[in-house]
């Protein structure tokens, strides 16, 4: 048996701490500290197990209504089509457009934000293998191959660039939603000049380039007072208000 130097309890030889007045056993500090990180990690890792499992029901739960709803939709639309036409034409179009929402939508549900540049790639390669496989069907007109599939293939390198850029942005404000917008332009760019190109085989560009030149200014301005915040000039004295 032991004694505490403070209060001459008599303790037992694995007690770390008096339980009378709190007091550490003599030389059994280094013990007591470590006991005190296990402890610590011990009762963090239930609320981080708690957090994880909360985010992986949400992101499950959010996959599933996605799910349903696009089902539902794919179904709606076939019957529908079916009972107009006595088969199946216009319902292609929603259907693959569900399809590929589908396969972006999982990949990025499930896929860890580390690995988001790796859910963008397996989207494009899962959504161009339906579009294959509907034009392997004899559907017509062919367009998945021609266009739908170059159409993915720049969305995601567009959207793999502003994952970079977000990334590596020492700041994010909103500086973000000019990014974001930038993008959006650049798209809209994309998918015009493929069909052209589909349909006149030449590049002819008209909305596209005045949807680029409205986000462009818009970006300019949020650009602007992103630095201007950024380096703390007040907005207020800038634009006398």
């Amino acid at each position: 048996m032991n004694d505490c130097k403070n209060c001459g309890v008599e303790l037992e030889y694995t007690m770390l701490m008096c339980p009378l007045c709190g007091q550490a056993v003599a030389g059994n500090q280094a013990a007591v500290d470590k006991s005190d990180d296990r402890t610590d990690l011990i009762a963090n890792k239930p609320a981080r197990r708690v957090a994880d499992g909360q985010e992986k029901t949400h992101q499950s739960l959010v996959w599933e209504i996605l799910t349903i709803m696009l089902i539902s939709g794919i179904m709606a639309t076939l019957v529908i089509n079916f009972l107009l036409s006595k088969r199946i034409t216009w319902a292609q179009y929603p259907v693959c457009i569900c399809l590929v929402i589908l396969a972006y939508g999982s990949l990025l549900t499930f896929c860890s934000r580390t690995h988001l540049l790796v859910s963008i790639a397996g989207g494009f390669i899962s959504s161009s293998v339906v579009l294959l496989i509907r034009d392997s069907l004899g559907a017509e007109p062919a367009w998945g191959l021609k266009i739908a599939i170059p159409i993915l293939g720049v969305g995601s390198l567009i959207a793999t660039g502003l994952v970079i850029i977000i990334r590596k942005s020492t700041s994010k404000g909103i500086n973000l939603f000019a990014y974001l917008l930038i993008g959006g332009g650049l798209f809209c760019i994309s998918i015009e000049s493929i069909l052209s190109v589909h349909q006149h085989l030449s590049l002819n560009l008209e909305w596209s380039l005045i949807v680029m030149l409205s986000v462009l200014l818009v970006s300019i301005v949020l650009l602007f007072m992103h630095f201007r915040l950024k380096k703390g000039r007040s907005l207020a004295k800038t634009f006398h208000i």
